[in-house]
């Protein structure tokens, strides 16, 4: 049996991360907007509180398989002769994936206490939790950053400007922090974040997917039992 590369292995751990991050966030429907009044807020987790919990066992999973595809990115870079970068790209992926899963887990938590919490209670974490996303959207940049970077000295130069398009758009999702409007946490200008951040993810799977793999890749596959 042919086993796959590292870097494969690593491409689709991303695939799978873009699929089940997209069924996590969408079992439940549209969420309130940061803005809404308490009482909507708490209604639709009081409503949907059993899609909530699927939604974040979804995106658990999914975290976990980012940090697989992460690793196998960090690895690539370095092979490239790249090895600050790619201590950059690990490092500010795992700091984001960590805010990401602690925005899920507060939301968990609203699924549970939205029965008989108090609705202010449930808004402001609810508001905690989309202060969360937009800070990850700025370890994702850096991310972006890093592997543009690399790929402009020793990748594939489609991928650098794949990764410099990503770029100002997970930076703008950022700077998200209005009360209000286009601007707001978990508001329309996050939501482009978080979409350039999911292609940006199926591009760099392609580009593992497509990658030579390495002396020990190539050892194992021949040791691999037919």
């Amino acid at each position: 049996m042919r086993a796959w590369s590292d870097a494969r292995l690593g491409a689709a751990a991303g695939v799978f991360f873009v699929v089940l991050t997209l069924i996590g966030d969408l079992v439940a429907g549209s969420p309130p907007s940061f803005d809404d009044p308490a009482s909507k807020i708490a209604a639709f987790y009081l409503h949907h509180h059993r899609s909530v919990l699927v939604g974040v066992i979804l995106t658990g999973i999914a975290a976990a398989l980012f940090v697989w595809f992460l690793s196998s990115l960090a690895l690539a870079v370095r092979e490239a002769g790249q090895a600050v970068l790619a201590v950059v790209v690990f490092g500010a992926g795992i700091a984001g994936v960590v805010l990401s899963i602690a925005a899920d887990a507060l939301t968990g938590a609203l699924a549970q206490v939205a029965r008989g919490g108090d609705p202010r209670f449930v808004r402001g974490t609810y508001q905690v939790a989309g202060f969360f996303v937009a800070k990850s959207y700025w370890l994702a940049a850096l991310l972006t950053l890093a592997a543009g970077l690399a790929a402009w000295r020793a990748l594939p130069r489609w991928y650098a400007w794949t990764s410099f398009v990503a770029l100002p758009l997970l930076g703008l999702g950022g700077v998200a922090v209005k009360e209000t409007g286009f601007f707001q946490p978990l508001g329309a200008m996050a939501l482009i974040a978080f979409l350039a951040l999911l292609i940006w993810v199926l591009a760099t799977s392609a580009l593992l997917w497509r990658l030579t793999p390495t002396a020990a890749d190539a050892s194992a596959v021949v040791a691999s039992p037919v």
